[in-house]
């Protein structure tokens, strides 16, 4: 299961390379796609954190899908967590999807009413 079906159809995307690390708030209307290690906060339409990525971020997003490592908090529409990924903090979902095998050392949140906060 992928949040986005085919990269044809997205528009404005960001890939933070798997030698890059950055220090920051990144804001998008798009998506972000993280190879490298990200630190901060993170605002956008979809983020993709790729097998070797790393993110230790707060992040409000409509799509999360992670492959890699998260630390931190994210607060999102939908949500996917693949079987190599780490969690090491909460999720903030209407709608989580977590693949057996996943690493889950922190929490999830299902919030009251429908809302996550997300964009």
């Amino acid at each position: 299961m992928n949040l986005i079906k085919s990269h044809e159809n997205v528009k404005d995307v960001s890939i933070l390379g798997d030698q890059t690390h950055l220090n920051g708030h990144y804001q998008s209307d798009g998506t972000i796609m993280i190879q490298g290690e990200f630190r901060g906060s993170i605002d956008s339409e979809n983020v993709i954190i790729t097998r070797h990525g790393q993110s230790n971020a707060s992040i409000q997003a409509k799509n999360l899908e992670i492959w890699g490592t998260l630390e931190g908090f994210a607060r999102t529409e939908k949500a996917i967590c693949h079987s190599s990924c780490r969690i090491m903090g909460i999720i903030m979902s209407n709608g989580i999807c977590i693949e057996p095998g996943t690493t889950f050392g922190g929490g999830l949140i299902f919030p009251q009413n429908g809302d996550s906060g997300e964009k």
